[in-house]
Formats: structure tokens, C-alpha cells, sequence
């Protein structure tokens, strides 16, 4: 629980700002072809840069 002075909340959606679907560079997927059952699981994921802005976000907790 959040009572947990173990347990911390990483925010990163200051980092995805200016980065949202629709935008020039997301660091989402958008909406995959629905005849790909792989593929649609992944829509609204975030991408290798999305992925890199969640991994700083958490790291720097950790190294804090």
C-alpha cells in the first residue's frame, strides 16, 4: 500500500509530455491493424523511447 514507507510512486508523464499520440515524434504506438492479434496488444504502448523515459523515471528513484 502507499502506507508503505518502502513503497514509492514513479510519475514519469512529465517526460511524455509533447509526446502523446497524434504528436510528430509519440512515444506510444498507436492503433495496430486489428487482423494482427500481436500486434493489437501492443497499441497504446510505449515505444523503445517511451520505454527509455519509463526506465529513467524508475532509476532515478533508485539511485536517490
Amino acid at each position: 500500500t502507499l502506507e508503505d514507507p518502502n513503497v514509492r510512486f514513479a510519475d514519469p508523464s512529465s517526460r511524455f509530455v509533447g509526446h502523446e499520440l497524434c504528436t510528430s515524434v509519440p512515444y506510444f504506438t498507436g492503433v495496430h491493424e486489428v487482423f494482427d492479434l500481436v500486434a493489437v496488444r501492443a497499441s497504446f504502448h510505449p515505444n523503445v523511447i517511451g520505454q527509455s523515459k519509463y526506465f529513467i523515471t524508475i532509476y532515478s528513484m533508485l539511485i536517490v
